[in-house]
């Protein structure tokens, strides 16, 4: 049995870049985490579960009205937050 277990941090980024009248727009970062586990059957088979994104947070979309590069909810415009929630997948495989 094989099991994984990774977290990781996406930095602020560009999302759209602006012009000379409108500021950059930038995906604020989020933390993700990811869980799998795996078990062969037999010589060839497999099974694999995963989990990804298990803390679910939020996409943040915001203008840098001050081009500080982080998000200050009293100076930058929110334009979008989203949230597409975890997912889980089973597969089975079989090598020939």
């Amino acid at each position: 049995m094989s099991t994984t277990l990774a977290y990781n941090i996406i930095g602020d980024r560009v999302a759209y870049v602006g012009t000379d009248n409108f500021a950059d727009i930038y995906e604020r970062h989020r933390n993700l985490l990811d869980f799998s586990v795996s078990k062969k059957l037999g010589r060839n088979g497999e099974v694999k579960l995963t989990w990804g994104d298990i803390l679910r947070t939020d996409f943040v979309y915001y203008q840098d009205n001050n081009s500080s590069h982080k998000y200050e909810a009293d100076v930058d415009n929110l334009m979008q937050r989203r949230n597409f929630g975890s997912t889980v997948t089973l597969g089975l495989g079989y090598r020939f």
